[in-house]
């Protein structure tokens, strides 16, 4: 079973919550990252994104020229700790990437700093949840044109682009797919003991389906298709 500790980040950047909006542009822009958890007397505190930092900017616009005659932006003076999410959910190494999908997905946001005995040790993102279904669609046999329907559709040249690493932002509908699909791996895993046994399975005929597949039913592409194959994973497995 995919855990957090196997998809995380642990090179972080981050920032103090008296650390300048400016600060934050130039960390985002030289680390190609989007998110920075705030860090204050050892502990996280909270988590500043892109998306915040986008607000307070505005529309991009047209820059001055600088002495150097590079373009130069005009960015309001503002503390971190005035801008960042406070509203922190942070999750542990040990735990299930599919919790981690799924906590994503239910408070639309993009990040979770990854938290041991306090100390933040990772950060786990919707791209590298995005990462995992690469892996997944790898171990279910799923053609490119199959994955990229499971995705809500998107292009299978999108989806061969997510192949070769080129990773984008996870949107709320792919989040929710996301930690759909992930929560029907976890259940394949602990219904089956084999796990070649519960990858084959989606492929397989079954009356619940009307003799059709699991694979057949998500393929309708609707998230409404994942997860009545997970609904009904859940409903065979049982309580947690």
């Amino acid at each position: 079973m995919m855990k957090v500790k196997e998809l995380m980040s642990t090179k972080i950047y981050t920032i103090s919550p008296d650390d300048m909006l400016d600060r934050v542009v130039v960390m985002f822009h030289f680390n190609a990252i989007r998110h920075l958890p705030v860090i204050e007397k050892g502990k996280v505190i909270g988590v500043i994104s892109d998306r915040d930092v986008k607000k307070i900017l505005g529309p991009r616009r047209q820059g001055k020229p600088g002495a150097d005659g590079r373009e130069t932006i005009d960015i309001p003076v503002r503390k971190v700790r005035n801008i960042m999410q406070r509203k922190l959910t942070t999750i542990g190494p040990e735990d299930k990437a599919s919790d981690a999908a799924a906590i994503m997905a239910k408070r639309k946001i993009g990040c979770l700093p990854v938290v041991k005995k306090d100390r933040l040790i990772g950060i786990i993102t919707s791209t590298d949840i995005l990462r995992a279904f690469v892996k997944l669609a790898e171990i279910w046999g799923l053609t490119d044109d199959q994955a990229a329907v499971l995705m809500g559709d998107i292009s299978v040249r999108t989806f061969q682009r997510w192949k070769a690493g080129e990773l984008g932002r996870a949107g709320i509908d792919t989040a929710a797919r996301l930690s759909n699909l992930m929560g029907i791996h976890k259940a394949l895993r602990l219904l089956f003991k084999d796990p070649r046994r519960g990858y084959g399975w989606i492929k397989r005929t079954n009356e619940a389906f009307g003799g059709t597949t699991a694979l057949d039913v998500m393929l309708g592409g609707q998230i409404t298709d994942i997860m009545r194959v997970r609904r009904y994973l859940d409903a065979m497995r049982g309580p947690w």
